[in-house]
């Protein structure tokens, strides 16, 4: 970028601007993309990139947002369970999450291209309205009866003989 592009970048405050949307991102990769963008300086694509804007608007005015709310980093633990290491129960439920948001996000879009109307979870949102934050309130005693059934039924109720493990 030239110096000038560099100047009117701070003076528009652009980097506090990115700072806001980052606090919205669901997930770290999200924050750091957010905190990355930078203003395009080509018609084409800036064309491109605004009907983008506007398509995801208008979807998101008459049918709500997909939730994103399960995202989180999910990397190394998939890295240690592919070189055939175990994972632990927090890994597992972000693991979980992550795959409800995808399909969460591909039902939404397959019902987009249907033309269905997408109704909104009850209770999900703070007095209803898709603009607040969704509460999480049964994330906690999801992990605490996971982390217990692990333990009580893997772990105390498996029948071993010490002697026998090598």
């Amino acid at each position: 970028m030239t110096e000038l592009q560099e100047k009117s970048i701070r003076t528009l405050e652009l980097p506090r601007v990115l700072e806001l949307l980052a606090d919205m991102a669901v997930s770290e990769e999200a924050k750091r993309r957010a905190l990355a963008v930078r203003p395009e300086t080509d018609e084409e694509a800036i064309l491109r990139l605004l009907d983008e804007t506007d398509g995801a608007r208008t979807m998101i005015a008459r049918r709500g947002a997909p939730s994103f709310s399960g995202v989180r980093p999910i990397a190394e633990s998939l890295d240690r369970a592919d070189r055939g290491g175990s994972l632990n129960p927090t890994e597992l439920l972000r693991i979980a999450d992550l795959l409800t948001c995808a399909r969460r996000a591909k039902e939404y879009f397959r019902d987009k291209e249907k033309g269905l109307d997408i109704a909104l979870p009850y209770h999900y949102f703070p007095n209803d309205d898709p603009t607040k934050k969704p509460l999480m309130t049964w994330r906690n005693a999801g992990t605490l009866l996971f982390t217990n059934w692990l333990n009580y039924f893997v772990y105390q109720r498996t029948p071993y003989d010490i002697n026998e493990i090598q």
